[in-house]
């Protein structure tokens, strides 16, 4: 697993996240769109997907490969960081 820095994070803007997770083959992808957690769980299934917790994005059911998380630490200790 790539160590992840989160002192230098990498910003990726593109319409389609998920096929940019799974050519990047991402290990962990973390959003607060609902919209952009689900394409990338189901685009890339094998890139772990968070989803930042907020009122906003509870719209419906997630893809199991994405976890609904309240704060970035969370994800950290998920991931073992």
């Amino acid at each position: 697993m790539t160590q992840l820095n989160p002192e230098l994070p990498t910003v990726l803007i593109t319409s389609d996240k998920g096929a940019v997770c799974r050519a990047l083959k991402l290990d962990v992808y973390i959003d607060d769109n609902y919209d952009n957690v689900v394409g990338v769980g189901l685009q890339s299934p094998s890139t772990r997907c968070y989803l930042l917790n907020y009122t906003y994005n509870r719209m419906g059911e997630l893809p199991v490969s994405v976890t609904r998380i309240n704060r970035v630490a969370e994800m950290f200790e998920k991931e073992g960081l």
